[in-house]
């Protein structure tokens, strides 16, 4: 989405070649480790902006904080940082990592704005499971529960456009979609785009766990995630997309209809 607005972009990698085609669509490809400071230092040299975003872990806290403080000393002027709509809210690693990250970017003075998405459309691909000829099933124990859910397309619109204009917010800016959406909802909207016949099947946590081949020790965080949603707990709205973007977020119909062929090769 940068480089459709003409901005140059640079990408950090560990791996030069698993940025290769990014390298084709004309995007500067760094290499380094967030684990060495010095690198990211190197690649942000003459950068005006940085989006923040890594994989969770145990390190994920010390790692980005020490690539958003060196990329400030840098010169960068603007970081923006994806984080999680419950960031310091709840017990969840996730959680807890994204708000101790939050925190020490406004302590050590690192100009920023947050992007707090809320549960990602995407997710819902890993929750269905094929049962037949042109028949699947949504599997998660999620009851009646209705979630703001997002599509990571309109995350990427947010992160874009806080980049393009360049300024700090120095805010928390929560991301969720327009509605909110049930997992039956979900369940009809991609059998309405693929013509398969996909229901949504409130499964039992022990039997969600086997499916997932984890331990209810191992995923306790996900299965809390579920009892809140099935209470309501993650049923939030907000306008921050259309606020920041101009236009609103997709539905679960838009999203499913650009998502398609994605869709079909879950339940293939």
């Amino acid at each position: 989405m940068l480089l459709e607005r003409g901005i140059d972009v640079r990408a950090f990698t560990r791996r030069s070649a698993r940025a290769r085609d990014l390298a084709l669509l004309g995007v500067e490809i760094a290499v380094g480790d967030f684990d060495d400071p010095s690198t990211v230092e190197a690649a942000a040299t003459g950068c005006e902006a940085m989006f923040l975003v890594s994989a969770d872990s145990p390190s994920q806290v010390a790692q980005e904080v020490s690539a958003a403080t060196a990329a400030h000393e840098a010169g960068v002027r603007h970081v923006v940082k994806l984080s999680s709509s419950d960031a310091g809210q709840r017990p969840y690693i996730w959680s807890r990592n994204h708000g101790e990250i939050e925190a020490a970017l406004a302590r050590y003075g690192v100009p920023h704005s947050v992007i707090r998405p809320h549960f990602f459309m995407q997710n819902y691909l890993s929750l269905l499971h094929r049962t037949g000829d042109r028949t699947a099933e949504l599997r998660v124990p999620g009851g009646d529960g209705k979630i703001g859910a997002i599509d990571a397309h309109d995350i990427a619109r947010v992160a874009a456009a806080l980049l393009e204009r360049g300024e700090p917010t120095y805010t928390r800016h929560l991301l969720t979609g327009s509605r909110l959406v049930s997992f039956g909802d979900v369940a009809a909207a991609f059998s309405n785009v693929t013509g398969y016949d996909i229901a949504y099947v409130d499964q039992p946590e022990t039997e969600f766990v086997a499916d997932a081949g984890g331990t209810p020790e191992g995923d306790s965080d996900v299965i809390a995630l579920f009892a809140e949603t099935r209470e309501g707990g993650l049923a939030i709205l907000s306008d921050e997309v259309e606020r920041i973007t101009g236009t609103p977020p997709r539905t679960i119909d838009e999203f499913a209809a650009a998502n398609r062929d994605a869709i079909m090769s879950a339940v293939d």
